[in-house]
């Protein structure tokens, strides 16, 4: 069951963090496929597969938390318990709450440390890009197109580019 829980967080985790297609966009192929797939009831709360189960990402992190900490306060293996603590810095990223996220995986570390090299290697990787993470992302300026002199066209449109080999 920890690990059904642990797989359905991870899929929660997912959805919420995916962009969304715009509605000019149309249905992509994981749209369709979210559509079409049915929930199997096993998991508290999953959705159903019906257009009434859509859920806002704040919803899908919420669940996905929940389940994250059922397995971390119920699952018997320690690798179990490892992996919701990732899944719970995941979510704490996604909401953006650093120090949240860089508590979770400083736990990961202290618990992985020896047996469980790789998910302390992983949980390490994360805390080094919080510092990135945390730093707003930057976009040049729109350019500004003008019409060289005389041309009384729009001055907003770009030239138009010649195709190859068209002289």
């Amino acid at each position: 069951r920890s690990l059904a829980y642990l797989h359905a967080g991870d899929m929660l985790l997912a959805e919420a963090t995916r962009p969304k297609a715009k509605p000019s966009q149309g249905k992509t192929g994981a749209d369709k496929a979210a559509e079409n797939a049915e929930g199997t009831g096993d998991v508290p709360g999953s959705p159903q597969g019906s257009a009434e189960a859509q859920q806002t990402p704040e919803e899908d992190l919420a669940q996905a938390r929940s389940l994250y900490t059922t397995v971390l306060h119920e699952a018997e293996p320690a690798v179990y318990q490892i992996n919701a603590l990732l899944g719970l810095g995941a979510v704490a990223e996604a909401k953006k709450d650093w120090a949240e996220a860089a508590k979770r995986y400083e736990a990961v570390k202290s618990r992985a440390a020896g047996q469980y090299a790789a998910l302390a290697a992983k949980a390490e990787a994360r805390l080094a890009l919080l510092s990135q993470l945390k730093k707003p992302v930057t976009f040049a300026p729109e350019p500004v197109f003008t019409a060289p002199a005389g041309d009384k066209g729009a001055a907003s449109t770009p030239p138009a580019a010649k195709a190859p080999g068209s002289g």
